[in-house]
């Protein structure tokens, strides 16, 4: 009886039996692809982020160096600069305390020779009293000295007193001395700190610009690479240190830029961002130490900014507060739905499909947002370089023109008006090339003069700058491209040619601008570093952008690089078909050749 009634039961339940099984083979299989497919986005979103993070930091540091450029620019027009020139100028060109609030300190300091500390202290002391610190005996044996002229505190740090030497080692400052001897800026290659007013540091590191006058510039190298002797650049450093007139010089604090600016302690972060002086990560080389990052996080990513010459690592890690946004919680509400409720599997499957449409829909979002990103990075991108090398440097280079004649303008006005005349002319060249580019936007066949172009970025390449640049041009290789193709060539070139220059640390650069029969061929080579073009680090944005262009126009992008080697950079056009049934102008054979 007892046999029968088990035998009665199996063949009453068996579908019961049977959605059980089926339930608990469907609820796994959906809460494992729901936990992939959740593991996927999340990475999105973290890389995402990270990106959006590593742009921000690293346009916030090209933002510091421009304005303070901007005011080191004024303070080398005066020997010693007059205290209501240094409150006017920092005010207007930078205002610390709203445009770069991660500046703590700044100071103003001329440069003075061993043989003027004696008149050097006695004028400080008559014209800020007999507290100006700079005393000569206490320097017996130095060659120079920086003296604070003018100098700014942010609230709750102890000022710095005039007359302090920074060329003099301390326990929260390196020798400062060491900027002059870099003509472009020099960043400490340590984390400093920097003691507040309560007792405790901030952490960061010293920014230097050394000064130069208007009509002065630093000593730039101008020979072949196998022609220099072995202690030439020390000594071009040496010159370089000998011709500043002074420096101006700021702490900046990563503890602020960072935490405040992207950990955002006064809300939970999503990312936490820790700063290294270094191109790996390591304890000793750590900016922002303000802030513990989480242990063991499920994210991490690691990126290598360039920055003045050296690497700076950007670690980038998931918080709690990232996790918590994640959809793997989804899998695990299915799993737990889908074993405990098998009768309800057709509701599970309809929240499952509904979870899952939600995902897919929050991922198009997250591409749709990333797309529309790097559409507008491009623009921005594009935008920024095309004015950056053509306009902006063109009336800067003006700008501090102006403000060398104006002195000259009572004293001189022969002379005066001979340079105002010079930079009217210069002027009117900026004004053209601004037109000729907008009218090549505007109308395509219009012509541009593609070599006058890369002459000119080659030139403003030079400034400030060792590298050797030598221009090679075909007299009629423009003339068979149009607008458009000259316009996208140009920026591919000064794209090319600011990658060798700030990436590459090339000491020559050739560039060679030649047709045949059926193209026109830009070239860029240099000497520098190189790259692994396979690597996966090896693609910045300059490359994607300079691959863009070349796209647009019809042409073909070739890199030839790896480390150690240099770079070439080709790239091939298609043009209208030469003249003379395809022969080649003899005038062609010979390209106008340009060494800068």
């Amino acid at each position: 009886m007892a046999l029968g009634t088990n035998s009665y039961f199996h063949r009453r339940y068996w579908p019961a039996w049977v959605a059980l099984v089926l339930g608990l083979a469907a609820t796994g299989w959906l809460a494992h692809g729901l936990f992939r497919e959740a593991l996927v986005q999340d990475q999105q979103r973290f890389r995402l982020e990270a990106l959006i993070l590593s742009q921000l930091l690293e346009g916030t540091m090209e933002r510091y160096e421009e304005r303070l450029a901007r005011l080191a620019d004024h303070c080398a027009q005066f020997d010693e600069l007059p205290a209501e020139v240094w409150e006017f100028r920092r005010s207007a060109m930078t205002d610390f305390s709203y445009n770069l609030p991660s500046v703590m300190q700044a100071a103003y300091c001329p440069k003075i020779v061993a043989a003027e500390f004696e008149s050097h202290a006695a004028r400080g002391r008559a014209l800020k009293g007999e507290s100006y610190a700079f005393d000569p005996e206490s320097v017996p044996g130095r060659e120079l000295a920086l003296p604070v002229w003018h100098s700014w505190s942010r609230s709750g740090f102890p000022p710095l007193q005039a007359g302090t030497d920074l060329a003099r080692p301390s326990t929260w400052y390196p020798p400062l001395a060491a900027g002059l001897a870099r003509p472009k800026g020099w960043v400490s290659s340590a984390p400093m700190r920097v003691p507040r007013a309560d007792g405790g540091f901030e952490c960061g590191f010293w920014f230097v610009m050394p000064l130069f006058k208007a009509d002065q510039g630093p000593l730039r190298i101008q020979r072949r690479a196998n022609e220099l002797p072995e202690d030439f650049t020390r000594r071009v450093r040496e010159l370089n240190r000998s011709a500043a007139t002074g420096m101006l010089a700021v702490f900046v604090s990563t503890d602020r830029m960072v935490e405040q600016a992207y950990n955002q302690p006064t809300a939970a972060p999503r990312v936490h961002v820790r700063f290294y002086a270094s191109g790996e990560p390591n304890p000793e080389s750590l900016f922002n130490s303000g802030t513990q990052a989480p242990a063991n996080p499920r994210h991490r990513e690691v990126t290598v900014l360039p920055w003045y010459g050296k690497r700076w690592a950007l670690e980038l890690t998931s918080t709690p507060v990232f996790e918590a946004d994640s959809a793997r919680d989804m899998a695990y509400v299915a799993g737990a739905a889908g074993t405990g409720m098998t009768l309800l599997a057709s509701a599970l499957v309809g929240l499952a499909l509904r979870a899952r449409h939600r995902q897919e829909a929050l991922t198009e979002q997250i591409r749709e947002a990333r797309d529309a990103l790097a559409s507008a990075q491009k623009e921005r991108e594009k935008l920024s370089h095309d004015l950056h090398d053509n306009t902006i440097q063109s009336l800067y280079a003006m700008q501090l023109d102006l403000g060398h004649t104006a002195q000259k303008l009572a004293e001189e006005p022969q002379t005066a008006g001979r340079e105002l005349a010079a930079v009217r002319a210069e002027l009117d060249s900026v004004i053209a090339e601004v037109r000729r580019f907008v009218l090549a936007e505007e109308r395509p066949e219009q012509p541009v003069d593609l070599p006058s172009v890369l002459k000119a970025a080659a030139e403003r390449a030079r400034a400030g700058n060792p590298t050797k640049i030598e221009l090679r041009c075909e007299p009629k290789a423009s003339d068979r491209l149009t607008g458009v193709q000259a316009v996208q060539l140009a920026n591919i070139g000064r794209e090319a040619l600011s990658n060798c220059v700030r990436h590459a640390r090339a000491r020559c650069v050739d560039i060679t601008l030649r047709s045949d029969s059926d193209a026109v061929c830009l070239e860029v080579v240099d000497d520098g570093i190189g790259f692994d073009p396979n690597s996966a680090t090896g693609h910045g944005v300059g490359l994607r952008s300079m691959a863009i262009r070349s796209r647009d126009i019809g042409g073909t992008l070739h890199l030839d690089s790896a480390p150690g080697r240099g770079t070439r950079v080709t790239i091939r056009v298609p043009a209208a078909p030469l003249e003379h049934n395809g022969e080649p102008d003899p005038a062609d054979d010979e390209p106008e050749e340009t060494e800068t």
